[in-house]
């Protein structure tokens, strides 16, 4: 038992004198093809080399001419090695290689680069310029998105209209304007409404006044999930721009309240009037019943629902009066965006040059 060890120790040390060997053969290889020297220093020119020569180089002891044949040559460019171990200076060098200063074998990297008599001195490095700002980088340009053709200033003449907008990008637009031509395709009028910001703008020509004539109608997507949007009517009569729908206006002046209240309902109150409206939720799922109301239907604590501001704004075409109308959506959430209740919906008509509106009314989701 102790020669089987004996000889399995003997058998482990020569496996690993052998290993070693192989280690260090390899480590002396790469040291003498200079795999393991420092990195080299470039210069621009030979004068600038020797001009940095003034400090001794380390060379190996057994420096020879033979050791300054050039590693690579590629056309009228040569590359020279040189190890370090003993000291010499450049006049050293010189003197082995049997050449003056102007023969020295150095090339400059750049062909056309011109020598100097005095070494160059060395540039500090260049800064590079500040970042732009993103709208800098984003580079705006103005596109067509619609043409649209009708009477929109005098009942005898058809006009041009053209909906442009600078891109921005993907599919946003910013400085959203309505061009009006005459018939000779002169500019005679441009729209720009007050939010000009937005995707997808889009008119429709209309009669909503009744007197023969098209006023404008405008939609500008938000974006989002929400469905929000910008919507404008506007009015060109005899070259006159005049706004006969503004959604902020309307907004202000239809604000909605809302509330939880007992035995699973919800309230909805106009600012300002006495008319409401009530939502049975009694038929939710039970694990949405339970967040807000006790089992005996109470009230857990108050909480308020949102109404929004205008959410979208259709025209459509009433035949029994013959012109075209609006219908406005107000968006009805509960207890998150997600969680929508229903829409208040107002249906407004022009009159006296004025919108008014002639049925409200609050359209709710089945459960």
């Amino acid at each position: 038992m102790n020669r089987m060890r004996k000889n399995i120790f003997i058998i482990f040390t020569i496996v690993l004198i052998i290993f070693c060997m192989i280690i260090l053969s390899g480590y002396e290889k790469a040291w003498m093809a200079g795999a393991l020297e420092p990195s080299c220093e470039i210069f621009d020119s030979e004068e600038e080399y020797l001009a940095s020569c003034e400090e001794d180089f380390d060379f190996r002891a057994d420096f020879s001419i033979s050791q300054l044949k050039p590693k690579k040559e590629n056309n009228s460019l040569k590359e020279y090695k040189f190890r370090r171990n003993r000291r010499f200076a450049v006049s050293d060098i010189l003197a082995l290689t049997g050449k003056a200063v102007k023969d020295f074998p150095l090339k400059p990297t750049k062909p056309d680069l011109k020598r100097s008599a005095l070494p160059k001195k060395r540039e500090p490095v260049k800064t590079l310029p500040a970042p732009k700002t993103i709208s800098q980088t984003l580079a705006k340009k103005e596109i067509v998105l619609q043409t649209a053709f009708g009477n929109v200033i005098k009942k005898d003449e058809v006009n041009k209209l053209i909906v442009k907008g600078d891109l921005v990008g993907g599919q946003y637009y910013d400085n959203i304007t309505i061009e009006i031509y005459d018939l000779n395709g002169v500019l005679i009028n441009t729209i720009r409404p007050k939010t000009n910001s937005g995707y997808g703008p889009n008119i429709m020509l209309g009669d909503f006044a009744g007197n023969g004539l098209k006023q404008i109608f405008l939609g500008i997507n938000s974006g989002g999930s929400g469905g929000f949007g910008y919507f404008y009517v506007f009015d060109a009569q005899n070259n006159e721009i005049k706004t006969l729908f503004d959604y902020q206006e309307f907004s202000q002046n239809n604000r909605y309240t809302g509330e939880y209240i007992d035995n699973y309902k919800v309230k909805v109150t106009k600012k300002g009037s006495k008319d409401s409206y009530i939502i049975d939720l009694s038929l939710r799922p039970k694990d949405y019943l339970d967040l807000i109301w006790k089992p005996d239907g109470k009230l857990i604590a108050p909480i308020s629902v949102d109404i929004s501001d205008v959410n979208t704004v259709f025209p459509y075409y009433n035949s029994a009066t013959g012109v075209y109308e609006l219908i406005v959506y107000q968006r009805v959430t509960g207890l998150f965006n997600a969680d929508s209740l229903g829409y208040v919906i107002t249906q407004q008509r022009l009159e006296n040059g004025k919108f008014v509106t002639f049925y409200d009314g609050l359209m709710v989701f089945a459960q």
